[in-house]
């Protein structure tokens, strides 16, 4: 059985950074994004030994997160119900969380080379000159690391799935191809 501090630290792994953006895009201080972040985790520590399918454990921490900005902006205009419902982390306008969540998985099929340079850097945010001191590299390795890291990360995915991108980037729809391994299941899991 795994650890609750281990299903924790492997959900901060794979859901920190898409939810700091998701919060970033849903409230106006950064310093505000932080504190519901932090409290999010807070809650996930506080009730993840209630969640009874592990499978579903990344939605739990997307209701989370949607509850948590509902609270804060009922907070900031010191009322009981908000003017407008934030969009769920989930639903389409919010593609870009879910898609960042299969991240992790999805890292994990890199070759070894480029699997623990793309990890540091993507999802602990290490900085490049960081890595190399830590790993032993130049800088110029790391970069061009995750620059390769990056273009086989995003094969994979379109391997899998076909995107949509608004004009900034974004994600905005995804269909995932006609094979076993795809689809948000195949995706996330890093199948």
């Amino acid at each position: 059985m795994i650890a609750v501090s281990d299903k924790v630290e492997a959900l901060w792994k794979e859901l920190s950074t898409p939810l700091r953006g998701y919060f970033e895009r849903q409230v106006r201080r950064p310093e505000d994004a932080e504190d519901l972040l932090q409290e999010s985790f807070l809650r996930v520590l506080e009730g993840i030994e209630d969640v009874a399918d592990e499978d579903r454990l990344a939605a739990w921490v997307q209701r989370i997160a949607r509850n948590l900005v509902v609270d804060a902006r009922r907070r900031d205009r010191g009322e009981g119900d908000p003017e407008e419902e934030p969009a769920a982390p989930d639903e389409p306008e919010d593609l870009n969380l879910v898609v960042g969540g299969w991240l992790a998985g999805r890292i994990g099929r890199l070759p070894e080379r480029y699997r623990q340079v793309v990890r540091l850097f993507e999802l602990e945010g290490v900085a490049q000159r960081q890595i190399a001191a830590r790993l032993g590299l130049s800088v110029t390795a790391v970069k061009s690391r995750v620059q390769r890291g990056r273009a086989l990360l995003r094969a994979d995915l379109l391997a899998c799935c076909s995107f949509e991108f608004d004009r900034t980037g974004g994600v905005v729809d995804y269909r995932a191809h006609r094979r076993p391994d795809c689809g948000p299941r195949g995706c996330q899991n890093g199948k």
